[in-house]
């Protein structure tokens, strides 16, 4: 049997809106990136982790350039609040990383799972070595967001338990945990993954490739549908 060949951003896609899987991925209809803070600035953030992973500590000021850098090219949506705002945001996320000494050991990788029905590949975020303990990994996440991380939802969050079984499936070992630092307030919340949850995840990969190989696509009414790039081509938005 040939699997279904996905990327993780593939799997996720039909997650949020089956219709939105079918107007980016078989229509392939080219559509503007919806921008955002946190997606802008985890950008910067991730640019940062990979000269922390090659030994580089860059500056505050090398942060910066990075970001006037990625404010020229959203110019549309930026301004001097936002700037202000997301210039603040990426200080707390560097004092916090100069502070605690955070090191990345892997960013950006490819892994791969293969379930009975789907073949998934897709790329590491960051990793960290968790201070003070030798061979000991966790995966880091800056949460740019407003709202305070729920300890509910960082336990049952796909991506995370993708990320994790994504590592597992290429070192051959397990990450001691996942670290969410909610950037504004600086608060920390941690959470782990259990064989359980990736039975989870499994089962639900192989039931989105079972959806798209039966051509099961239907509006998935979110209350993020508003923000969503095939808004203006979906059929619940324009009737």
């Amino acid at each position: 049997m040939n699997k279904i060949q996905l990327t993780d951003t593939q799997f996720y896609d039909y997650i949020f809106c089956p219709v939105k899987f079918q107007f980016l991925h078989i229509d392939h209809i080219p559509l503007a990136e919806t921008v955002n803070m946190p997606r802008l600035l985890t950008q910067v953030a991730n640019r940062f982790f990979i000269e922390l992973l090659n030994g580089e500590a860059k500056s505050m000021g090398w942060v910066k350039n990075i970001f006037d850098g990625i404010c020229n090219r959203n110019e549309n949506y930026m301004d001097s609040k936002k700037i202000m705002e997301g210039i603040y945001l990426l200080n707390s996320l560097y004092e916090y990383c100069r502070d605690s000494r955070l090191q990345i050991v892997d960013i950006n990788s490819p892994f791969q799972i293969s379930t009975q029905y789907v073949n998934i590949v897709g790329r590491t975020d960051a990793i960290a070595l968790i201070k003070g303990k030798k061979n000991k990994y966790e995966l880091f996440v800056p949460d740019f967001g407003y709202k305070i991380t729920n300890q509910d939802e960082t336990n049952i969050n796909l991506r995370y338990t993708m990320q994790c079984l994504g590592f597992i499936k290429t070192y051959s070992k397990e990450l001691a945990g996942i670290h969410i630092l909610h950037v504004r307030t600086k608060q920390d919340f941690k959470a782990r993954r259990s064989r359980e949850d990736y039975l989870r995840l499994e089962a639900a990969i192989d039931g989105v490739g079972k959806g798209i190989q039966n051509k099961i696509i239907y509006p998935h009414q979110n209350p993020l549908c508003r923000s969503c790039e095939v808004r203006d081509l979906c059929k619940v938005w324009i009737g």
